[in-house]
């Protein structure tokens, strides 16, 4: 499981409110912290209560749609040329960084991917990309971050957002918003008919043969992290994210007792929303999300640990797993040691990656966005 935590740094996105980056930095802390949860449980064998099985699947969505959230903010006010640079270098130098230092290093210490990256390195074009997700090969043999299907799935996310945006337009008026709720209608509809149609077998021919050519099975675990779980079975999640924006002043009006409740009574107990309605991944959860999201809005709560882990989420989502990999599986290490090994490593890992990666490759974006504006602007002026 795994979280794009690819979420956008708001400094590429349209100024917030003090109390509204609080709550986003602390949702996104929160989201980190559940996909951790089910990788220590994962890899790791550390059980947290409830957090161990679900917490994946609530990080990862809470990622998307916080994403949801602030994407659409971004691509409503910057121009696509504007939008596109700001994306490409608040995800991909990091991303490349860290699967190119990962990949190296299976490469030369572990025997089974070497074996896999001699047979299909064409495959790991499609890492490179970071459209994983499109080939079982890249996804499932070649991902040295174990995280990679949930970044396509945002990739996919960045490339429709402003095409929405451009259908629906920037206004507030009631024809966009109409607009908005035919996008998540519809978004929910594709999803839904998507993960039934996946369940069911009748998507497997559309992968069968992809699988075939790595010598891999279609088997139910496999067909369920790879065909239910692609990008059109995500994409509702990131369009509710939106229309937390869109509709913020109408859903202001909710009482937050009612927000409680709904969250409450979907977010503790996943397991059987997923038995009863037999999706998964299922809208509803979506649903819980959002009325967590918007509570916590609300609140407008950040600390030092939560703004902390909002900072250095993506780098940390980027190493966490193929270090928590390296210390449990091939090192075979256990015990207090391990574990206060493998938090230092994580820790100042992400620390590192925010201050030598991500955070000079936002700022070259911005460098490159703003000269890309004035150039727009100069031009503007010259054609008058």
């Amino acid at each position: 499981m795994a979280l794009s935590l690819l979420i956008p740094s708001t400094s590429s996105m349209p100024q917030l409110p003090a109390s509204e980056t609080n709550a986003v930095d602390t949702l996104r802390a929160l989201a980190i912290a559940g996909v951790l949860a089910h990788h220590v449980y994962a890899y790791g064998g550390f059980s947290l209560p409830y957090l161990d099985l679900n917490g994946g699947l609530l990080g990862v969505q809470l990622f998307f749609i916080i994403s949801g959230y602030l994407i659409v903010q971004s691509a409503q006010k910057y121009r696509l040329g504007i939008f596109v640079l700001h994306r490409f270098f608040r995800i991909f130098p990091p991303y490349l960084f860290a699967l190119l230092v990962f990949a190296g290093g299976y490469y030369l210490l572990v025997p089974d991917y070497r074996q896999a990256m001699d047979a299909l390195s064409r495959y790991f074009l499609l890492n490179i990309v970071n459209l994983q997700f499109l080939h079982p090969a890249s996804v499932l043999m070649l991902d040295p971050l174990h995280v990679g299907w949930s970044l396509t799935v945002e990739l996919f996310w960045y490339a429709v957002a402003p095409l929405m945006v451009w259908w629906c337009g920037t206004g507030n008026g009631s024809a966009a918003k109409l607009r908005w709720l035919g996008v998540l209608l519809g978004s929910v509809l594709a999803a839904c008919l998507w993960i039934v149609m996946a369940s069911h077998g009748r998507l497997n021919p559309l992968y069968e043969g992809m699988f075939a050519t790595v010598g891999l099975p279609l088997s139910e675990g496999l067909r369920h992290g790879v065909v239910d779980n692609a990008p059109p079975a995500q994409l509702m999640f990131f369009v509710m994210g939106a229309c937390l924006h869109v509709f913020r002043t109408e859903l202001q009006r909710i009482p937050s007792a009612a927000l409680w409740l709904l969250a409450a009574s979907v977010l503790l107990f996943l397991p059987q929303w997923g038995s009863v309605l037999e999706l998964r991944p299922n809208p509803l959860t979506g649903l819980g999300i959002a009325a967590f999201f918007m509570w916590m809005l609300r609140t407008g709560y950040a600390d030092g640990l939560t703004r902390w882990l909002a900072k250095v989420s993506y780098s940390l989502y980027l190493i966490h797993a193929p270090i928590l990999v390296a210390v449990f599986k091939y090192l075979q290490w256990n015990g207090g040691a391990a574990w206060i090994a493998a938090v230092l490593l994580i820790g100042i890992g992400a620390e590192m990656g925010w201050r030598w990666v991500e955070r000079p490759s936002q700022a070259l974006g911005k460098r490159l966005s703003d000269r890309l504006r004035a150039c727009e602007q100069d031009g503007a002026l010259a054609s008058r």
